[in-house]
């Protein structure tokens, strides 16, 4: 059973297959293969026949090496069941087609089947050449033609315009008759080259002629030889080629010319350059293995001097020419060299001037030269005639004398020139500028200071600046003038000045005391030495200050000393005692002790300076008086030692102030003596110190600066103090926090201080920022206390 059912299936599908799935079959063109040229065209036909049951459509494609020239028609094609038509494809190889055999594949396809077929092409070689030459080798003559006669044929089948062209070394010699020739098939032209290798070109040379079509690839070429043989050959050379000589002098330098050609020849020399410079014969004949000899001749005249170039031009007759280069040097022997001193100046009229002319013969020969002058009739040299070996100078004076010549420019031209025929010239200029009068003598003088304030018998300095203003030297004398030129000395009183120059004097200035006048005014005058004219005067004010009397220093007497010193050492301990008693209160919350003790004995202090400007008793008395019992309220805070260096210190102060009077009222008499002595010697002294400070300084007195660099240490100074107390504060802040706060302060307390805390914490309280930056450290329930009234700050 299953053997059938298998049957049956592979029965089915036998049958429905091929009506589904296209099968290949071959398709049959006319021909095979055809052979023809590029560019021409052959037709290839086959048949397409629908031997199906239904309506079929057919599309057609080409491939292979020849599908590229080939053209299917039509494409694409429906049949009805047994219709048929055919389909041609067209081949036609392109120009640029190689010669060979090219397969074209047709391919039909259909929904049923597809069918295929291919055909070959032969592409021919239609378009061809030939090329020959009747000799292709010739030996001859160099700077000789030889001629090659050739014959193009076009071997194939169409007409060509060939293109001519050589090739090879031997290229740039040739030429040829015709470069373009047009050739039906199987044609024939000829043509002719011609090949001049040039006379110095000897040897075997190649070339290659080639014909190319210009329509296809058609190409036919051909290889020729030369050999140029040297029969012109020749040599020219001159006996040097560099030299160097004289101006005005003839120089001969041979030329010779050697024909090494296997013929005679005529050789032409042209000369090219500068017209002092020709050859002796310009035309020889020489035969072969033979040389002649001429000359090529300079004679540059006098003034030719620098570097030339002669070219000379050697032509044969038969072969090509050489050319050869000479250098000539023309040397100045004839040459000098002159230079004045100055080349331009301005000078006042009404004065005589010389100036140096120098003149040395660079040349090598001796020469006589005549000076002469132009430009100004007021201009004379020295000597009119030098005479100067080789390399000799000499100098000779310009002399110019301006008397009563007008202000203006003048251009002065001195020339030397040589008494041979050489005839050598060199010159200079000056250009001499006259000034007016005006311009060239004039004087200023300047005060420095138009009012100088001194004190009677005080010295003063006062610079007087005297300034040539004209372009002469000249020289000056100072006068003074005014009703105080009695108190002024002027040194120099005279001085001689370079134009445009100026210097300084002084005048000095004392005034004595008893003059009648509080101001007077000093002139100062300049006039040219010689001349009764002043030419310029300066004017400055003399104002006289008053000195103040020194102050009356007060005489102590002893016993006011003694009362003071008592009184100073009463208040001292009366504050003592009030800021222990104000602090030892505020401490350890006890009451202060009344001051009215201290108020008797300040009231006794008070009475007994009193009686101490009336006796000497009086002071004793109070003395021994002062009253102590200030002091013993402190003295259980105090050690036996401080209270007894207390109760004295009045005493020995007593006892020194003594002394020192006594001693003053000895000296009292040397003292003004050598106070007066030493005033005038530092009056003396500060006189170059006051010019100093009054001077300036970029616009500043001197003492200006002066005080602002003291000002400027004195504010780094303090700034540096102000770091101290800070950094002395920082530790004191330091210190605190290290100590237990609630413990120790109860126990110092309940201890009580020593006097010597006590001391320092008066002190202290000079500082109450500090106690409050304390303060702020603790805690909030300990307020800090305001201080007592009986406490004061010390």
């Amino acid at each position: 059973m299953k053997s059938k059912t298998l049957l049956a299936i592979l029965s089915a599908t036998l049958i429905v297959l091929p009506a589904i799935l296209p099968y290949v079959s071959a398709l049959e063109f006319s021909s095979n293969s055809i052979s023809l040229c590029a560019t021409d065209t052959a037709v290839f036909v086959t048949t397409i026949t629908n031997q199906e049951s239904f309506q079929n459509s057919y599309t057609v494609s080409l491939s292979g090496e020849g599908a590229k020239w080939a053209v299917a028609a039509p494409t694409g094609l429906t049949l009805k069941p047994g219709q048929s038509e055919q389909l041609y494809v067209y081949v036609t190889p392109s120009i640029s087609a190689l010669p060979g055999s090219y397969e074209v594949k047709v391919t039909v396809a259909s929904f049923s089947k597809t069918e295929t077929g291919s055909f070959n092409i032969n592409v021919l070689d239609c378009h061809s050449a030939e090329l020959t030459a009747q000799q292709n080798s010739q030996s001859i003559c160099s700077a000789t033609t030889a001629k090659y006669d050739l014959v193009l044929k076009n071997t194939g089948k169409y007409t060509e315009n060939f293109q001519i062209s050589v090739s090879g070394q031997a290229r740039a010699w040739a030429e040829q008759s015709q470069s373009l020739i047009s050739l039906a098939p199987n044609q024939t032209s000829q043509f002719s080259l011609h090949v001049t290798p040039p006379a110095d070109q000897t040897g075997d040379f190649k070339l290659t002629v080639t014909a190319a079509s210009q329509n296809s690839r058609a190409l036919s070429s051909t290889e020729l030889s030369l050999i140029s043989i040297p029969c012109y050959e020749f040599s020219a050379a001159l006996e040097t080629n560099y030299l160097s000589f004289c101006e005005a002098s003839e120089v001969k330098v041979p030329l010779t010319i050697e024909n090494k050609g296997s013929v005679a020849n005529t050789y032409d020399i042209e000369l090219s350059g500068p017209a002092w410079a020709k050859v002796e014969n310009t035309k020889l004949e020489i035969e072969p293995g033979q040389s002649k000899s001429t000359n090529l001749i300079l004679y540059p005249s006098y003034g030719v001097i620098g570097g030339f170039t002669v070219k000379l031009k050697i032509v044969p007759k038969i072969g090509s020419p050489q050319e050869l280069e000479f250098n000539a040097i023309s040397t100045s022997c004839y040459s000098a060299d002159l230079k004045l001193s100055t080349k331009e100046v301005k000078l006042c009229p009404n004065t005589e001037n010389i100036f140096t002319v120098s003149l040395k013969n660079t040349g090598k020969f001796p020469a006589k030269y005549a000076i002469s002058v132009s430009g100004a009739n007021f201009a004379t040299i020295e000597k009119p005639f030098v005479e100067l070996n080789e390399s000799q100078s000499e100098e000779i004076n310009l002399h110019v004398n301006l008397l009563n010549v007008e202000a203006g420019t003048k251009d002065i031209k001195v020339s030397a020139t040589a008494q041979d025929p050489s005839k050598t010239t060199v010159s200079d200029s000056l250009k001499l500028e006259v000034a007016p009068a005006s311009e060239c003598y004039g004087v200023e003088t300047t005060s420095a200071l138009t009012q100088v304030e001194v004190l009677p018998g005080e010295p003063a300095l006062v610079p007087i600046v005297i300034n040539n203003k004209g372009l002469q030297n000249a020289s000056y004398e100072l006068e003074l003038s005014g009703d105080g030129a009695q108190f002024v000395q002027l040194n120099p009183a005279a001085l001689t000045l370079p134009g445009k120059t100026a210097k300084t004097v002084y005048a000095y200035i004392a005034v004595p005391e008893g003059t009648g006048k509080e101001a007077y005014t000093v002139g100062i005058s300049a006039r040219m030495k010689g001349s009764p004219t002043v030419v310029s005067t300066t004017n400055f004010k003399i104002v006289l200050g008053h000195a103040e009397k020194p102050a009356q220093v007060p005489q102590i007497s002893m016993e006011a000393q003694t009362a003071a010193l008592r009184q100073y050492f009463q208040q001292l301990l009366s504050r003592i005692s009030e800021s222990i008693q104000g602090l030892k209160s505020k401490l350890t919350n006890l009451k202060p002790v009344s001051p009215q003790a201290n108020q008797s004995s300040t009231e006794g202090v008070e009475s007994e300076q009193n009686k101490t400007n009336a006796t000497n008793e009086t002071k004793t008395a109070s003395t021994e008086n002062i009253p102590i019992e200030n002091i013993s309220e402190i003295e259980k805070y105090l050690s036996p030692e401080a209270l007894a260096k207390l109760k004295n210190l009045s005493t020995e102060e007593i006892n020194k102030s003594n002394k020192s009077e006594e001693q003053n009222e000895s000296t009292t008499g040397a003292y003004a003596a050598k106070l007066s002595e030493l005033r005038e010697k530092t009056l003396s002294a500060l006189l170059p110190v006051k010019t100093f400070l009054t001077s300036t300084t970029y616009y500043a007195p001197n003492w200006i600066w002066i005080v602002c660099v003291i000002l400027l240490f004195g504010v780094i100074g303090y700034l540096l103090r102000r770091k101290d107390l800070l950094d002395k504060f920082n530790n004191f802040l330091e210190e605190t926090e290290q100590k237990g706060e609630t413990g120790e302060e109860e126990k110092e307390e309940s201890s009580g201080p020593s006097a010597q805390e006590l001391l320092d914490s008066v002190g202290t309280e000079e500082k109450p920022k500090k106690r409050n930056s304390k303060n702020k450290r603790r805690s909030k329930s300990e307020e800090p206390k305001e201080p007592e009234e009986g406490s004061e700050e010390f």
